[in-house]
C-alpha cells in the first residue's frame, strides 16, 4: 500500500471518531434539553410496557399464567379451581360440612370473569408493578332465592325463637302480648360472609355463632293499632228495626273485625269482614222476618167452601247487604254509626183447592211445603225451590211417577253441565220437576234459598217421608 492510501484511510479513521464524538456529544447535549428529556422518559416507558406485556400474569389461588396466555387457557385455569371449591361450615360441637357452589345457588359466569381478567391489561398499576401476579377477579351469577333458602334449612340453627308482639280480641277487649327475644345458631351477616368467602375461594370454615333473634312485631309498634281497634269497638252503633232499637255489644262490634299481621312490612293489616256484619244483621232481624202463610180454601163436594188454614201477613227487613256494607265501610273511621233497617210488610193470598184426602202445597216464596189430608195440616217442611234463573212451575199437577233414586244430569244456565248421582225419593209431577232428597246441600238452605234447576229441593230425611206417604196421582199445588 502507498503512503497515499495510508493517509486516505487515517483520514477516513478520523473522521468516524470525529462523527461518532460529534454525535456522542450532542445527543449528551440533547438529552439534557426538555425535548430530549421527554424523548428519553417515552423510550423508557415503552420498554418497560413491553417488557410488562409479556411478562405480566394473571394468578388465582396461586397458580399463575401469562396475562396474555389464551381464553381457553386462563378458562381451563378458573374452572378447575373453582370446580373442586367447597364452603366449609364450622358446626356446634366440632362437625365442619361442606357445600358445592350448586348448593349455594351461586354459579360462576367464565365470560364474565375473562372479561374481567382481559382488562386487567388495560390496568396502570398491573403495567408498572408487572411482577406481581394479578389476583383474576370470579365472577358470579347468584339466585338469591336458592341463597336464602339454603341459609334457612342449613345454617340458621334455631335455640328458642322470637316471640312476636301480638294483638288479639278476647271478650270484645283488645289485648296486646308483648314480645320476647329469641336465639339461634347462625352467622352475622350470613348473605355477605358466604359471598365474601366464595368470591375469594377461600377454604377456612365458616364458623356458627350465637346470635340473638329478635321480633319483627314489638309493643311499640303495635301500640297505634290497638288505639286504632279500642276507638272502633268502643263506639257507639245501633240499628232500629221497625220499633225495636238493638245496640251492639263491644265483643259484637270485635267479632266484625280481621286482624292480619305483616311481619315483613312490620305492619298491622285490620279490616271489617261484611260478611260477619251482615251475620250479625240477619241475627238481629231475624225475629221480624216472617213469610207471609196464605189462606188455603178447599171446595166440599156439596159445592161449599171451608178455610183450612188462616192466612198470615208477612213480613220482611230490607236493604241488609246495603246497610253490612256502609257499616263495613265507616267503621273504622270510629265516629258512631246509626242505621235504620226498614221493615216491609206482605199481606197473604187466597189459594183455593179441591177437597182431596192427600194433597200438596208448595209455596216457592216462603220456602215451605205443607202436607194436608182433607182440611188438616199433618205437616210443614222447610223446602228448597227453583232458583230465580230456573224457578219451579207454578199450578195444580199431581204425581205422575216415582224412584227411590236417580242418577239426574242437565244445563246449567251458562251453558254448562250438571251431573248429580243417586238423587234420593223421587217423584215427578210435571215434566222433569220433581219432589225430591237434596243431600248436596247444607241444612241451612232450607226454607231461606231457592237453589234448584226447577225442582223442590227437601232434606233427606224429610224426602222419604214425603215419598212414602204420597202415591202416584197425589196433587200438588205450587204458587209464589
Amino acid at each position: 500500500m502507498d503512503q497515499n492510501s495510508v493517509d486516505h484511510q487515517s483520514k477516513l479513521e478520523q473522521n468516524k471518531r470525529l462523527s461518532l464524538s460529534t454525535l456522542l456529544w450532542n445527543a449528551k447535549h440533547f438529552f439534557k434539553s426538555a425535548p430530549g428529556i421527554i424523548a428519553l422518559v417515552v423510550i423508557l416507558a415503552m420498554l418497560w410496557l413491553g417488557v410488562a406485556t409479556v411478562f405480566a400474569r394473571l394468578s388465582i389461588k396461586g397458580k399463575a399464567t401469562p396475562l396474555l396466555a389464551s381464553s381457553e387457557k386462563v378458562k381451563s385455569l378458573i374452572t378447575n379451581e373453582v370446580s373442586q371449591y367447597r364452603v366449609s361450615v364450622n358446626f356446634p360441637g366440632g362437625k365442619i360440612k361442606q357445600y358445592t357452589l350448586e348448593d349455594l345457588g351461586i354459579t360462576l359466569n367464565v365470560d364474565k370473569t375473562i372479561a374481567a381478567s382481559r382488562n386487567k391489561q388495560k390496568n396502570i398499576k398491573s403495567r408498572i408493578v408487572w411482577w406481581e401476579p394479578q389476583e383474576i377477579e370470579l365472577q358470579y351469577d347468584i339466585n338469591k332465592e336458592t341463597l336464602r333458602t339454603f341459609i334457612t334449612k342449613e345454617i340458621d340453627i334455631a335455640l328458642q325463637p322470637a316471640k312476636e308482639a301480638s294483638l288479639n280480641i278476647v271478650n270484645g277487649q283488645i289485648v296486646l302480648t308483648d314480645s320476647e327475644e329469641g336465639f339461634q345458631y347462625s352467622i352475622d351477616k350470613p348473605d355477605e360472609t358466604i359471598l365474601a368467602a366464595v368470591e375469594n375461594l377461600d377454604t377456612t370454615p365458616i364458623k356458627l355463632q350465637k346470635l340473638s333473634l329478635s321480633p319483627a312485631m314489638t309493643s311499640d309498634l303495635l301500640k297505634p293499632y290497638k288505639d286504632t281497634l279500642d276507638k272502633t269497638v268502643s263506639q257507639s252503633i245501633s240499628f232500629k228495626i221497625g220499633s225495636r232499637v238493638v245496640t251492639p255489644t263491644a265483643a259484637d262490634i270485635a267479632n266484625w273485625l280481621d286482624i292480619s299481621p305483616n311481619a315483613t312490612t312490620k305492619e298491622i293489616d285490620i279490616t271489617v269482614n261484611s260478611g260477619k256484619v251482615l251475620e250479625y244483621i240477619n241475627r238481629i232481624a231475624a225475629s221480624s222476618i216472617r213469610p207471609a202463610r196464605n189462606q188455603v180454601v178447599v171446595k166440599r163436594a156439596d159445592g161449599s167452601e171451608q178455610v183450612v188454614t188462616t192466612g198470615i201477613n208477612g213480613s220482611d227487613v230490607l236493604d241488609k247487604s246495603k246497610i253490612a256494607a256502609s257499616i263495613s265501610n265507616n267503621l273504622l273511621e270510629a265516629k258512631g254509626i246509626s242505621a235504620e233497617l226498614p221493615v216491609s210488610y206482605q199481606p197473604f193470598q187466597t189459594v183455593t183447592s179441591d177437597y182431596y184426602p192427600k194433597w200438596i202445597e208448595v209455596n216457592t216464596t216462603a220456602k215451605r211445603m205443607y202436607i194436608h189430608e182433607y182440611a188438616a195440616v199433618v205437616r210443614t217442611f222447610l223446602i228448597s225451590a227453583g232458583a230465580p234463573a230456573t224457578p219451579t212451575v207454578t199450578g195444580q199437577y199431581k204425581i205422575i211417577s216415582k224412584l227411590v233414586s236417580q242418577d239426574m244430569s242437565g244445563a246449567n244456565v251458562d251453558g254448562s253441565r250438571y251431573f248429580q248421582p243417586r238423587v234420593p225419593y223421587v217423584n215427578y209431577f210435571y215434566g222433569g220437576y220433581a219432589i225430591h232428597g237434596n243431600y248436596w246441600r247444607p241444612a241451612t238452605w232450607f226454607g231461606n234459598v231457592n237453589s234448584s234447576h226447577g225442582c223442590v229441593g227437601l232434606m233427606t230425611s224429610d224426602a222419604e217421608w214425603v215419598y212414602n206417604w204420597a202415591p202416584i196421582g197425589t196433587p200438588v199445588i205450587i204458587y209464589r
